[in-house]
């Protein structure tokens, strides 16, 4: 599957099987190339944690961050992945297709939406990011660490799609 070995999960331990058996069925694939560095899995079973358990940053909405971050970079495992998530989050198959072509039409709390907006124009256009944007967000209650944290998930889907696709056989 990979070009580099990677741990199978009926041979995972430790921290590695805990954040396996999180994803009940199957842990997706890009999460098993982590396993190849027992640093970078300990980091991004971290990242895993944090995000579970965001106090702001919502499961529909950090899906749909993933889902276009991956939609952005090409991605596919995870574009599906994360399409099978929003649906099980009460998207419909025609919602996800929308928000795809237009993340401001995504079926979320206004706020969120606005969340998902700014992230998918910072992921196409780094340098388009104006401080409006950022106060934009401020006023609808969203906090400094609450920005940094939606447009760093973004962005991180971006880095493991390029070591996925790079190391996939």
């Amino acid at each position: 599957m990979f070009l580099v070995s990677t741990i199978a999960e009926g041979q995972a331990q430790g921290t590695i099987k805990e954040v396996y058996d999180i994803f009940q069925g199957s842990a997706p694939d890009p999460l098993r190339l982590f396993s190849a560095s027992p640093g970078m899995f300990e980091q991004q079973a971290g990242m895993i944690k944090y995000f579970m358990g965001h106090k702001a940053l919502s499961f529909p909405l950090l899906t749909a961050i993933r889902f276009i971050s991956s939609d952005e970079c090409g991605h596919e495992f995870c574009l599906d992945f994360n399409r099978q998530l929003l649906m099980r989050a009460g998207m419909s198959p025609e919602d996800i297709e929308a928000m795809k072509a237009d993340p401001s039409t995504a079926p979320l709390e206004d706020r969120e939406q606005s969340m998902l907006v700014f992230v998918a124009k910072a992921l196409r256009a780094p340098k388009s990011v104006s401080q409006a944007d950022v106060d934009s967000l401020r006023a609808e209650g969203w906090s400094d660490s609450d920005i940094f944290d939606a447009l760093a998930h973004g962005a991180n889907m971006l880095a493991s799609a390029a070591v996925f696709n790079a190391l996939k056989k």
